[in-house]
């Protein structure tokens, strides 16, 4: 992995066998709540068993059921999800009990690109609210990673689910979706760097881009869509209105294009956050101590 720590400090790179010892002198120390996002992972739909199920090696690995679209799209995942919610099991029992949450943000959007074909509407709004309603139970794997290191299962943080009104340990990424679309978009439109891009044709585009650099991002797309990068500013919102002083976001590499543009900007206008820590996912490769495939990680920008 690879980790970005953003805060108005020197960039520097942590080597990936340095992580954990860099976790537990950094985050583990800060003072404050710190919220730690960790084990993301996409939906997938199962045609047969007319249900979602997560995109998880452990899942794959041990569910007779799982499909070979499921076998394909996990080896892209590679062990992101499970290595880094054991990382982030093991920082929060390092931590003062009840000074730590974790957040599990579930994808509950991209099989609609992955599986162009699945089933009607009515069927998929159906399963998807059945997944989110029934969430009191975490992924075998992910209740053993805070099991094993005494931890409650209360250390993940609850959300409300829209559509049922019951707490849910898994977040939604299309509700932040909306919630930036609908509230966010028209508070940041008054901030340095953000803009309203104008077209002729089509849904005018929203902006990013620091002040002093080139690079831009886009939040909101020409059809309207809010992107990856405008969920990741969203997420940082949502936990400062919970309290977060302290944030550190395991992010999948395949994110990093559109997450890590858009990081300062949401610091410039979120002050009550004092540090946030993105710690990027490596492409899956293999480990030739462990002789088997990783997503590792690193430290990035702080």
């Amino acid at each position: 992995m690879a980790a970005s720590q953003i805060r108005r400090r020197p960039a520097r790179v942590i080597a990936p066998r340095d992580l954990r010892a860099s976790l537990l002198k950094g985050p583990a120390s800060w003072p404050g709540t710190l919220f730690v996002l960790a084990g993301h992972f996409y939906l997938v739909f199962r045609e047969r068993e007319r249900r979602f199920v997560p995109l998880l090696r452990s899942i794959v690995d041990s569910d007779g059921g799982a499909t070979q679209l499921e076998y394909s799209y996990v080896a892209e995942v590679g062990d992101f999800p499970e290595e880094s919610w054991a990382l982030a099991a093991e920082l929060a029992s390092k931590r003062p009990i009840a000074s730590t949450k974790l957040v599990l943000l579930v994808d509950d959007h991209q099989f609609r690109r992955i599986q162009p074909d699945a089933v009607g509407s009515a069927i998929l709004k159906t399963a998807k609210a059945r997944f989110f309603s029934s969430a009191q139970q975490l992924p075998p794997a992910f209740s053993r990673a805070l099991s094993e290191r005494g931890l409650p299962q209360d250390v993940v943080e609850k959300w409300v689910d829209p559509s049922s009104g019951e707490a849910s340990y898994f977040l939604s990424e299309s509700l932040l979706r909306r919630h930036f679309s609908r509230q966010t978009k028209s508070w940041l439109l008054r901030r340095p760097g953000f803009s309203v891009e104008g077209r002729e044709i089509g849904i005018p585009r929203f902006l990013y881009r620091e002040p002093g650099h080139a690079l831009e991002a886009c939040l909101v797309d020409e059809v309207g869509e809010a992107t990856c990068s405008a969920t990741s500013m969203q997420l940082l919102v949502e936990l400062a209105k919970r309290g977060a002083r302290n944030a550190l976001l395991f992010v999948p590499y395949y994110c990093r294009g559109q997450v890590e543009p858009t990081m300062a900007g949401i610091m410039s206008v979120l002050e009550d956050l004092s540090n946030v820590w993105v710690v990027w996912g490596q492409t899956p490769g293999l480990d030739a101590d462990a002789g088997r495939e990783v997503s590792c990680f690193l430290p990035l920008k702080a």
